[in-house]
């Protein structure tokens, strides 16, 4: 039995017995009686009993939520106690603890206390400090850890690809939240802090502050997820340390269902050096498997670098894939990240500052007949790469000369 469930006893006269089966665990219980008058049978009519009365009493019982250490030693064990298909919540009292866990496809939250005293430690795990393994539905997640530590990670696809992913979580084909969690000096080839994999995410308020991946993803990663990260910070976080990367911040590939858009929302993203080349934040449109959107709503994108400095880098934010796979709307600004803020098409809903000369389309470092050139080469088009569109707004027409001729000139 699961959730605040209730047994009505017999209201019949004389003795009576009642019995339910209770899981193992604490609950509350709580009873209620009701009257009632008693009808007994009397030839082929159910007639009252001279008036007696009858009493109807009622019990609940509510399932508390499990508590590690105390009644359980390892979160493992309470969610290995919690049967499937049943609702629980594991709350993990303040400490640190050295141990990993998996949710194993259950509607379970484990819940640590407030303030971030709850602190998950990974060293010398040899995977990831937590997994979502699959199946786990939109109610079920974890919340107010501290992920420290996790720098073994998950195989992504073994045996054909045996990179690992998540140091701190790993998910895969889960609808798992994660909510109000730290995560701090993880490490993964890809997504140091977060891995997920075919996930429905749901990211909310969470801190990712210097986490290194030694391929895409410092901070987080997703392959064909839908979903949205939001209320978060990432800074910090690095990645291309051992191989070509990009993604410092996060590092976004394709969506999982078509349709469907992966979202940056009131995100602040800073301080995210990559020692080589690409992008605080890079996505890739991934035509090839679900092409996706990624949206940045609300976002700030600042005084983040790259090392290289070449064309192909920017500090900011990088879209590998066509315009309409990126878009900045609502209050997001990308301005102060070396060498540059954006590198690649996209399009602009509403209000979004983006603080780089993209009226140089020929790079030479004013604005000049070449691109008055380029950009009437391309009028009345729509071209997959924003090439021309100075307004973002997927057409290069009068708009977007009356912009190129403001920013006639050198660049600022």
């Amino acid at each position: 039995m699961s959730g605040a469930s209730a047994q009505s006893f017999p209201s019949a006269a004389g003795p009576w017995t009642a019995s339910i089966t209770l899981l193992p665990g604490t609950y509350a219980m709580s009873f209620s009686a009701s009257a009632g008058q008693i009808s007994c049978p009397s030839g082929n009519y159910p007639l009252p009993c001279d008036g007696q009365i009858g009493v109807a009493l009622t019990a609940s019982f509510t399932p508390l939520a499990f508590e590690v250490p105390t009644q359980y030693p390892t979160i493992q064990a309470a969610i290995d106690a919690t049967p499937a298909g049943t609702a629980r919540t594991i709350n993990v009292l303040a400490g640190t603890y050295n141990q990993s866990f998996s949710l194993n496809g259950k509607n379970v939250i484990v819940r640590g206390a407030a303030g971030n005293t709850t602190i998950l430690n990974g060293a010398g795990l040899t995977t990831s400090i937590a997994t979502f393994t699959g199946g786990e539905p939109a109610t079920a997640g974890v919340e107010n850890l501290v992920f420290r530590n996790g720098i073994a990670g998950r195989a992504i696809n073994p045996p054909s690809y045996n990179f690992t992913g998540g140091g701190g979580i790993f998910g895969k084909d889960s609808s798992a939240f994660v909510r109000n969690c730290r995560f701090e000096d993880c490490g993964a080839d890809f997504g140091a802090g977060i891995y997920m994999l075919r996930c429905t995410v749901d990211v909310d308020g969470c801190v990712f502050s210097s986490n290194d991946a030694t391929t895409d993803g410092g901070g987080m990663q997703t392959y064909a997820c839908s979903g949205v990260v939001k209320n978060s910070t990432f800074t910090g976080n690095r990645c291309a340390l051992s191989y070509a990367g990009s993604g410092s911040a996060f590092k976004g590939v394709g969506i999982r269902i078509a349709g469907t858009t992966l979202a940056l929302q009131a995100c602040t993203i800073s301080g995210n050096p990559i020692p080589n080349a690409g992008a605080a934040v890079e996505y890739f449109e991934n035509v090839k498997v679900l092409s996706g959107v990624l949206r940045l709503v609300d976002t700030d994108i600042v005084s983040n670098t790259v090392g290289s400095g070449s064309i192909d880098d920017a500090g900011a934010l990088r879209i590998l894939g066509r315009q309409q796979s990126c878009i900045l709307s609502a209050g997001t600004t990308i301005c102060t990240n070396t060498p540059r803020n954006v590198v690649g098409p996209y399009l602009v809903e509403g209000a979004a500052t983006v603080c780089d000369c993209e009226a140089d389309f020929s790079g030479n470092g004013q604005v000049d007949a070449a691109d008055l050139g380029i950009l009437l080469s391309v009028w009345g088009t729509s071209p997959a790469n924003g090439q021309g569109d100075l307004n973002h707004d997927g057409i290069v027409s009068a708009p977007d000369l009356s912009a190129l001729l403001a920013r006639w000139g050198p660049c600022s």
